[in-house]
């Protein structure tokens, strides 16, 4: 599925040569960006052209690391865990492949802040780690379970720093993943002598259960031809 995207993304990309261009601006840019969100931390390569006037598009590349405890009898997000047992959940998110259109206000002046705001979607494959202790607590059960999902995406460029005369720029920026994952969601665990339990979590509607995805993140920029 992936492949389609790049496809879809490189054609755009084609047509986008006959259109207008600022001639004063580069149109394209390649960009790396660390991200955190407190539970843990991301990496991402991104890569722009300017397609018409205040028009872009996007693709992004990242990978991520969150870890958190779902503590029992508390929210954590929009999850509510309704048991007795503290929860040990680690997400290694393989890889985002992100592809969208970003809206910039201006091409000119060395900062520019809330300057661009992209909306697209994303596929993520990622690993659910899951640990608790059982009824002793040195029994401790583990389970992992692999997802693969899509999520809306948005991206919100709080400030941008170009420095005259240069090709490099820095980024500050906002951007968030929200899925929509079938409900309910289950995964088993095992212990060391090998008694295994399903833990779930369901949405109280019955439909879809939302996973929201916020982090702030800086990015180093280079323009080009």
């Amino acid at each position: 599925m992936r492949h389609y995207f790049f496809l879809a993304f490189l054609a755009c990309f084609q047509c986008s040569t006959a259109w207008g261009q600022d001639k004063d601006s580069l149109p394209n840019s390649g960009q790396i960006q660390v991200g955190s969100n407190y539970f843990g931390q991301s990496v991402a390569l991104a890569y722009s052209r300017n397609l018409a006037g205040p028009l872009w598009a996007e693709v992004a590349l990242e990978t991520q690391s969150i870890s958190f405890q779902s503590a029992a009898g508390q929210n954590f997000f929009v999850f509510y865990n309704s048991s007795y047992t503290n929860f040990n959940i680690g997400l290694d998110v393989h890889d985002f492949v992100t592809l969208d259109l970003a809206f910039h206000r201006s091409n000119q002046g060395e900062f520019r802040v809330l300057n661009s705001l992209a909306v697209g979607i994303t596929h993520f494959d990622l690993t659910y780690h899951l640990s608790f202790n059982g009824a002793d607590p040195s029994d401790v059960f583990r389970g992992q379970r692999d997802i693969s999902a899509f999520a809306l995406y948005t991206d919100l460029h709080l400030l941008d720093f170009y420095p005259s005369r240069d090709r490099l720029f820095f980024s500050l920026g906002i951007k968030g993943n929200t899925a929509f994952l079938p409900s309910p969601q289950t995964v088993d665990a095992k212990d060391g002598s090998g008694q295994t339990a399903s833990i779930s979590y369901a949405s109280e509607d019955g439909g879809a259960i939302m996973f929201p995805d916020l982090e702030l993140y800086l990015g180093l920029g280079y323009g080009f031809e």
